[in-house]
Order: C-alpha cells, then structure tokens, then sequence
C-alpha cells in the first residue's frame, strides 16, 4: 500500500489517489501495532497533504510523526519532522518558527552524521537566506553543502552547490566569482555524464560479450544433440516404413470393404441432417417473429408513455395557467379553492412514478442500457440517467423538456452537463453516442 502510495504522490492528477493508498497503510499499521510504521504512514501523509497545499492537515500529521519520533528516539526521523514543519511554517511566512525548526534539524543531522540530509537542510537554508536578501548567510551554508558534496563525493549535491553558489554572487553582482561557479558546475555535470555513459557503455559490452560466450557453448551442445538425434530419427524411420506398409496393405483391404457401407450410411445421413437443417431454419424464423413482435409491442408501449406523459405534464400546465385567470375574477373562497385544486395538480406533476413504469419499459426494450451507460461513466445522477434515455429515444429539449416539468433552457443545461460528464465534444452526436451503448 505504501509503495504504490509513493508511486503516485509525485503525479498531481493522482495526488487523491496517493492519500488513499497511505491512509490505508496507516490503518494496516495501526492494526499490527507497529509504531515505526504508524510513524512513516503519518509522516508520508504530510507529505502528501503538503503537495495538496493543504498546510494545517500536513502540520498535524507531521505533528503526529514526530511525537512517536521523539518516543521511539528515532534521530533521523525527529530531524526529518523538524525539517518538514520547517517547510510548512516558511509557506505559512512564519520566518521565525521556520528558523528554529530548521537549525534543529541541522543541529541532529550533523550530530548523527546525517550527511546527505545535512546537505540537503543548507541547501534549503541557503535558498531561504537568499530569498529573504541575506546574502553571506546563504554563501555560508552553500560553501557547507559543497564542501559535504566534495568530501563525500556526491556528485549531485556538488552539481546543485555549485549552481546556488553561482545565482549567490550573481545576485551580489559579482560576475567573475558567478560565472566561475557556473563553469565548474558545467565541468562537473558533463564529467559525470561522460562517466555513466562510459560505465553503461562498460556494462553493455561485457553483457554482450557473455551472450556471444554463451550462445557459442549453446551452438557446440545444439550441434551434439542434433548429431545423436540424427542416428535415432534414422532408425526410427526404418522400422516405421516396415510398419506403415503392412498397416497401409491391411488397410486397404478393410477400407474397400467399409467405404460401400459408409457410403450408404452418409447418404441416409445426409437425408436426415437436411430434415432437421429445414426444421431447424422454420424454428428460428418463428422464433425471431416472436421477438419482434414483442420488441415492437414494447417499443408501442415506451414510446405511448413518454408521449402519455408530456400530454399530461403539458395539459397539467395548461389547466394550472387557466386556474390562475380565472383566480382573478372570483372572490376568495373562490380563489381559496383554485389554489387547493392548483396544489394538487403541482402534487400530480411529480414524475417519480411515472418514471419508475417509464424505466421498466425502457430497459425491457434496450436491456442493461443504464448498467452499461454507468460502467463507462459511474458519476452519473438518476437526472442524467433519465435524460440519456429520452435522448434514446431522440426526444428534442422541448419534448424532454414536457416530460420533466421543466423550462427548455433547463433541459438545455442538463444536456450540456451531460455532455462534459460522457466527455464528448460540441460537434458529437449525443443520439449517436446513446444510440451505441
């Protein structure tokens, strides 16, 4: 779970994805009673929420992982968590936690003998000094990071040494001193690629060289094998013609007596698979009649509904408006009617119902139309399922429109909304689409 975490913390589409992956191996952890791991889970969490610039849930599960740190007396974790936090407080622009934090991060790596993290915190101290003007600071702490890099021989952190210690005096308009450090990290650079190149170049020649070795030596037992297996295949050859011949002499004589029963047998054969060919072809003509018969009679049934239900929607709102006129020139108890008689109408617009015998009819006809439409998009709403079916049926907004009790422009909208979900582009056919699935 942690592993495959790690794989998509770095990609931000999948940042989601990699919280879950390390929320559950923080579970699993805490199931086992492991504090180390509970301890690791929590702080690659942060991590992860930190990528999300969430700070406040980042801060609390570094908080979390440095505790149990600080328990276990794990030195290089609780520097670690310092130096997390630390990164935190400088995007929350909290300068002076972000100094504290990180000094007492350097201050246990050095301790320890953390090197190559040791490098890594002045590398983050001397771009925070430089960001914030303080120009010999910065110096300082690049000069400690290159002068671990050259010691210990770590190629990469030299390279990054060299090229801050460059934008350093760049930036304090020494030219001559920038321009030498940037040379040098150049140097550097093309001599360490040059080396790969060169132990990769080193690598491939002696796995070629051990193919070629091995493929002679397989060749030299092929060539044995193939000698031996001749001297069988030759004998083997010998006894099956002596075999062969006497089976094919019995044969013949058998065969001539067979073939006259056989031939009879395949023509009372023949008669009778014809028979059964024609019954057969007659079965499934029936059959096939009967099913269209059916798909039609449910098409009839479908479509009369649909149309049932825009007539009634629309004759609904036609006696709702003629209630309204009419309210005006009544008295009140008049009035008070109309509107219990303009409630119930609104009540009987409710389309749940009407829906669930529609959808019967409908999956009748096109069968696991809606299972299929949410495999390929599970985020669809009921509203979404509702309105592809009656695109199925090449309903246009206005009649859609009558069967939802809504305003074209709505249905309109629904389209549109449908349309970014199923990922289809203004030109594609939304029937066509439908009409697939």
């Amino acid at each position: 779970m942690n592993n495959i975490g790690l794989v998509y913390s770095n990609q931000k589409p999948y940042y989601d994805k990699a919280l879950l992956y390390f929320k559950e191996y923080l579970k699993i952890s805490i199931e086992a009673d492991n504090e180390t791991e509970i301890m690791g889970a929590n702080m690659n969490i942060g991590m992860q929420f930190q990528r999300m610039q969430q700070f406040d849930s980042a801060e609390y599960y570094y908080n979390i992982a440095f505790d149990l740190a600080k328990k276990l007396d794990k030195k290089h974790h609780i520097a670690i968590s310092y130096s997390f936090l630390a990164e935190i407080e400088n995007m929350k622009g909290n300068d002076k936690q972000y100094r504290k934090f990180a000094f007492k991060s350097i201050n246990i790596l050095k301790k320890e003998g953390y090197l190559i993290d040791l490098a890594a915190a002045y590398y983050d101290l001397s771009d925070w000094f430089l960001e914030n003007n303080n120009i010999d600071s910065s110096l300082y702490y690049s000069n400690a990071m290159f002068d671990i890099a050259d010691e210990y021989e770590l190629g990469m952190y030299k390279q990054n040494a060299l090229l801050r210690l460059s934008d350093i005096y760049k930036s304090d308009k020494d030219y001559r001193k920038a321009y030498d450090n940037l040379r040098a990290y150049i140097e550097l650079k093309d001599s360490i690629i040059s080396q790969e190149t060169k132990e990769k170049l080193a690598q491939l020649q002696t796995i070629y060289e051990v193919e070629i070795k091995d493929k002679e030596i397989e060749n030299l037992r092929i060539t044995e094998r193939l000698q031996s297996r001749k001297e069988l295949f030759y004998l083997f050859i010998i006894i099956t013609v002596i075999i062969v011949s006497g089976i094919i002499i019995f044969s013949f004589v058998v065969k001539r007596r067979k073939d006259r029963l056989v031939s009879k047998q395949r023509i009372i054969i023949h008669e009778k698979e014809k028979e059964l060919s024609m019954l057969e072809l007659e079965k499934s003509k029936a059959n096939e009649k009967e099913l269209e018969t059916k798909l039609a009679f449910k098409t009839r049934q479908l479509t009369t509904h649909a149309v049932s239900m825009m007539q009634k929607n629309k004759l609904m709102h036609e006696l709702s408006d003629s209630m309204a006129k009419v309210s005006k020139y009544v008295n009140d108890d008049k009035k008070n009617e109309i509107r219990k008689l303009q409630q119930q109408i609104k009540r009987s617009l409710n389309v749940e119902k009407d829906w669930e015998l529609f959808k019967m009819y409908f999956e009748q006809v096109n069968k696991d139309f809606f299972t299929k439409l949410l495999k390929k998009v599970p985020s669809l709403s009921s509203n979404d399922l509702r309105l592809s079916a009656l695109i199925r049926l090449n309903m246009n907004i206005k009649e859609a429109a009558s069967v939802f009790n809504v305003e074209p422009a709505s249905v309109k909208s629904a389209r549109y909304r449908l349309r970014k979900k199923l990922e289809l582009d203004q030109e594609d056919d939304l029937y066509e689409y439908m009409r697939e699935v």
